[in-house]
């Protein structure tokens, strides 16, 4: 009988260590390749770079780094107040801003008149990732991107939605 106790300890012993073993393999870290990585991008959450970037109060882009837990203004001068669009880069890039292959890129829109007509006119702007040589890589004529909504980035594609928004002879929307 005690033979037969022994192994039993002995079995259940090998099996809960190789259980841990196949259970601890399975929560290591996932490497993953940061310029293709996968996520949902909106107000309320922007992960990437193993951090987040995220708008505060004064409207200025900031990052977050998990590692640390420090986060910082995106300006790189090094006595910058970060007082005022005029001489600090965090600011103006709080509309769906992403970090991807190493530039930073964002939306802007604002309403503009032609030929006595009121319509969206949106940009997308590439930056480097502290905000400074920004660019337009790309127009979209007559639609809006707004903040509010998320965007999607999956497989090196942007998914957003833009809405087509109609204004009155005044520059008042429609409805």
């Amino acid at each position: 009988m005690k033979r037969k106790a022994k192994w039993k300890k002995a079995a259940q012993e090998f099996t809960a260590i190789l259980l841990t073993a196949v259970l601890l393999t399975g929560c290591g870290d996932k490497k993953t390749d940061s310029n293709h990585s996968d996520h949902i991008v909106s107000n309320f959450t922007n992960l990437c770079n193993n951090g987040e970037l995220y708008t505060d109060s004064a409207d200025r882009l900031n990052f977050c780094d998990f590692e640390t837990m420090q986060s910082a203004v995106l300006c790189p001068n090094p006595n910058c107040t970060h007082s005022g669009s005029d001489t600090c880069s965090a600011f103006g890039m709080n509309n769906h801003p992403v970090i991807y292959n190493g530039s930073l890129y964002f939306f802007e829109s604002e309403i503009v008149q032609e030929d006595n007509v009121f319509k969206y006119h949106s940009k997308i702007y590439k930056a480097n990732t502290d905000g400074t040589n920004r660019s337009v890589v790309n127009e979209i004529d007559d639609l809006n991107i707004p903040e509010y909504v998320r965007m999607m980035v999956y497989n090196d594609i942007a998914y957003f939605p833009a809405e087509k928004v109609e204004f009155d002879e005044y520059g008042n929307t429609t409805g």
